[in-house]
């Protein structure tokens, strides 16, 4: 039996390959996505602006041991993306 060596993938990621996941890689499938996730967010943001701002408040936190995190899902989400800004940065 041939061992096949593993290529910069994982082994959850080379077992779920779907036609959806292949149709999201492409430059076309993520476009649509973005731009569905939009118009969700907009028509959601219009149409009930308290349940819209009940989800960015909504608390989330990490307990590993005694240490834990607690932020609204608005910090979560600032601050991971200015992590993998800061990220992307220092790679280039």
């Amino acid at each position: 039996m041939a061992v096949t060596p593993l290529v910069g993938r994982t082994a959850w990621a080379r077992s779920f390959r779907t036609p959806l996941r292949e149709f999201l890689r492409t430059e076309t499938g993520g476009a649509a996505f973005l731009l569905a996730a939009t118009v969700v967010a907009v028509v959601w943001a219009n149409a009930s602006a308290s349940s819209y701002e009940t989800v960015w408040r909504t608390g989330v936190s990490v307990h590993v041991g005694g240490w834990s995190v607690s932020q609204d899902l608005r910090q979560w989400v600032d601050t991971g993306v200015v992590s993998i800004n800061r990220q992307r940065r220092s790679l280039r």
